[in-house]
């Protein structure tokens, strides 16, 4: 068994000699069940027989380090045995301030059985050997620190000879380090050495006082053989009982047995440490690939040898230090970088692939379709190649297969021995989703796009066949805030939306109509909010309502366009009441909002109001008495077939009365929605014709 104690007493030597130049290693396992117990509140990281090291002129050693890496803040804790301390560093925004903890009564040959440290809220405790030390408080503890970062992550950094416990109170951790059995353990062997001494003391009596060969006085009706002689195989350290000593014989076989399960405890613990000295040997990168003078290789750490390009951020892995990306217009690995271009420049060809690499940016090859080397690709003309049969003609296309052999015209495809209209909507799909497309012979059409749109090919597009540049339409979606093209009131926001924008009104004011924001003072007396074209009118003391302007239809509340002057809005009101109902009639008046053929469209505009398939005829006749100016258009639907243009009445004698129009066959006729109108204004159709002279006598009707 000496030499197997030699060979681990050998081992372990060796792997502290190599353990006590490694660095801190990150330990993941003990970083989760930190973060689990700083979640909770206050925490007590502990380790256990520190012995000192083989080079006693290194005597300041790391123990373990939390990284908050999202707030560059860091906690180092170094044992300094000559020093008789325990030194905190605390790094923050690039500036390291220290805290010294004191250890009294140790030197550089010394062991220490246990070290805890208390973390209680803003204050840090030391615990050396089941006895509290010192404290310093913090500016921030551990939990307010965990609670700043957006993205929690701590992590540990530990020396590997070194495990670290953690418990949520000292006194969780004092029972872990066997504190108190540690107490009761030297009582027993304090009880256990007096013992001895009292038994040596016994024996030394004895021997002195001559009393096992003190010879023995016969006495009467006793018999000398049955005289206690002493022997050899008497126990020296076992004295002798006599009187009521199987109580203390009693107490000295529990001392014995305590004794014994606290050494199987020390053995277990022994055998540990031997197997963890035996998995530092095998997983030991220096004892696998020896350098250097002693043969030992060194592992660089962030910490003690960055390897990284300055500006570039350092993270520590199981392979060593690995280093991020290099700053922006620099390209490298990280630990070399030098200018040039990244993907984040944009290099490639529109829909190609970017890579950043060691060497830069690198591109994918170009579309199909597309020659180059992914940077510049231009469209290759397929028809170079000869594809079509002899004979037939090759045209090249800007779409996949990008080439078509033709034996027809263009926009035309060959069935057999017909050639037959190509449906370009169908197979190329050559318009926006928002706009109508159409197919022609040949070609096609796309129509506009929506009010509110803009981009390519906005207002339309047509074609015989699809050209080689041909881009395809596009809708996109005019952000009317941004350009300005509408301002809304006072008192209002613009926000754009989906093909149009809106007109948002500011605190403390109320929307009027569609483009007024009116404060709450300037409301009706009961409340009412009328809308911008509309006017509040009193009904009597206590009731008000709202009615649109001259020009304008609705409820008064909400009020639209009414070009006609027939009380009906042009276009439907977000409103209830029969007059937001869009005008079935909207250029002639039609205020009862006839329809006899009920088919939506009012008697005055529809072609046949009756639907028995005959003509509809309109007339409109204007007098202005004023200027003696008449003028008669009649319409066959929306057809003009009649128009006498400005008749002039030079006698002005036409001042007054009604003007119509007489027809034969009346029988024949049905007449609908007569309107009459005192309007003294000119419609432009009528003023642009009118003479200088007379343009000054009226005005202009909008």
């Amino acid at each position: 068994m000496n030499w197997t104690r030699v060979l681990l007493m050998g081992v372990a030597a060796l792997a502290l000699t190599l353990v006590e130049v490694a660095s801190l290693s990150l330990d993941p396992v003990a970083s989760a069940e930190l973060e689990q117990f700083i979640r909770k509140g206050d925490v007590v990281i502990s380790t256990r027989h520190i012995r000192p090291r083989r080079k006693l002129h290194i005597s300041i050693e790391a123990l373990f380090m939390i990284d908050f890496p999202m707030l560059k803040h860091k906690m180092s804790f170094f044992l300094d045995r000559k020093q008789q301390r325990v030194t905190l560093d605390i790094s923050a925004n690039g500036a390291t301030e220290s805290r010294n903890f004191e250890i009294p009564n140790i030197n550089e040959t010394s062991t220490i059985r246990s070290l805890a440290l208390q973390f209680s809220k803003n204050r840090i405790t030391l615990h050396v050997d089941c006895k509290p030390s010192t404290f310093h408080d913090i500016d921030m503890s551990l939990t307010k620190l965990y609670t700043q970062m957006d993205d929690p992550v701590i992590k540990l950094f530990r020396e590997r000879k070194y495990p670290l416990h953690f418990d949520a109170d000292m006194e969780h951790s004092l029972q872990r380090a066997n504190c108190q059995k540690g107490l009761h353990r030297r009582g027993n062997r304090r009880m256990l050495r007096n013992k001895i001494s009292e038994r040596e003391k016994n024996k030394k009596r004895d021997v002195r006082n001559n009393w096992y060969y003190e010879p023995t006085l016969a006495r009467e009706g006793v018999d000398q053989r049955h005289q206690e002689v002493p022997t050899d195989t008497e126990r020296g350290d076992i004295p002798i009982m006599h009187g009521d000593c199987e109580d203390a014989l009693a107490r000295s076989l529990s001392d014995l047995l305590a004794l014994v399960k606290l050494l199987r405890e020390d053995v277990a613990h022994q055998r540990q440490e031997i197997a963890y000295l035996r998995m530092l040997l095998e997983n030991c990168a220096g004892c696998k690939e020896p350098s250097g003078d002693n043969h030992i290789r060194l592992e660089p750490n962030c910490r003690t040898a960055n390897p990284c390009y300055p500006g570039v951020d350092c993270h520590e892995s199981a392979t060593g230090p690995r280093c991020g990306r290099c700053p922006a217009g620099y390209i490298g690995d990280g630990k070399v970088c030098k200018p040039g271009v990244s993907c984040a420049d944009r290099p490639c060809f529109l829909g190609v692939q970017c890579h950043d690499t060691v060497n830069g940016a690198q591109c994918d090859s170009c579309p199909v379709g597309y020659e180059g080397d992914g940077r510049t690709c231009t469209l290759r003309n397929p028809c170079l190649e000869s594809p079509c049969p002899s004979g037939v003609e090759c045209i090249q296309l800007g779409f996949a297969p990008y080439f078509q052999c033709i034996s027809c015209p263009r926009g035309h495809k060959i069935n057999g021995t017909i050639c037959h209209d190509v449906d370009e909507c169908a197979l190329y799909q050559p318009c926006d989703g928002l706009a109508v497309c159409k197919n022609l012979n040949p070609g096609f059409l796309c129509g506009p796009c929506p009010p509110g749109f803009d981009g390519v090919h906005a207002h339309g597009y047509s074609a015989d066949y699809l050209a080689v540049g041909f881009q395809k339409q596009t809708c996109l979606d005019i952000d009317e805030c941004k350009l300005g093209f509408f301002r809304c009131p006072e008192h209002a926001t613009c926000q754009n939306s989906i093909g149009s924008y809106r007109c948002q009104c500011h605190e403390g004011y109320v929307a009027n109509g569609t483009f007024s924001c009116l404060s709450a003072s300037e409301l009706c007396p009961d409340g009412s909010i009328c809308a911008r074209n509309a006017e509040c009118v009193a009904l009597d003391n206590y009731n008000y309502q709202c009615r649109c302007s001259v020009g304008w239809a609705g409820n008064g509340k909400v009020c639209g366009r009414d070009r006609d002057l027939d009380g009906w809005p042009d276009e439907s009101l977000n409103c209830a009441e029969p007059h937001c109902r869009r005008d079935n009639c909207p250029d002639l008046p039609n205020s009862g909002q006839e329809d006899a053929d009920l088919d939506g469209i009012g008697d005055g505009c529809d072609d046949d109001a009756d639907s028995d398939q005959k003509t509809s005829y309109r007339w409109s006749l204007v007098h202005r008495p004023t200027i003696g100016l008449i003028r008669l258009r009649i319409f066959e639907g929306e057809r003009l077939i009649l128009d006498s243009h400005n008749v002039y009445d030079a006698t002005l004698t036409l001042k007054g009365g009604r003007l119509g129009v007489f027809c034969f066959s009346q029988e024949m006729i049905i007449w609908s929605d007569l309107v009459y109108k005192c309007n003294t204004r000119v419609p432009p159709l009528i003023y642009n014709e009118l003479p200088t002279h007379l343009k000054l006598k009226v005005e202009l009707e909008n």
